[in-house]
């Protein structure tokens, strides 16, 4: 963030305060956000905040809807990984499978 942080003072013309806030998978950072209602209040955070925190977390500790992305900073790769080894207790082998409905109890 730091390497960013130079040019909006540059640009804005006046001293800007950029805070660190990590932990919790960006909790942390993106409850500071959302309950700062300042207006003046950037967020700084990964894709996986507006992408994978919905998918990933069943209860989110802020509303998905109050984070809008408005400019993409950098190219970020995720992968999703299982082991190749057949003892895996992975139940499903393939992102496919995975991604397919359970079948009803």
């Amino acid at each position: 963030m730091r390497l960013f942080a130079e040019r909006p003072v540059v640009r804005w013309g006046q001293p800007e305060v950029f805070k660190n806030r990590p932990g919790s998978d960006g909790f942390v950072a993106i409850s500071a956000f959302v309950a700062a209602h300042d207006n003046h209040t950037l967020l700084f955070a990964p894709t996986s905040t507006c992408v994978a925190h919905p998918v990933l977390h069943a209860k989110l500790p802020y509303d998905q809807h109050d984070l809008k992305p408005i400019a993409r900073i950098t190219n970020t790769l995720i992968a999703l990984s299982v082991s190749s080894s057949p003892c895996t207790s992975i139940p499903w082998p393939s992102w496919w499978r995975w991604r397919a409905p359970s079948p009803a109890s």
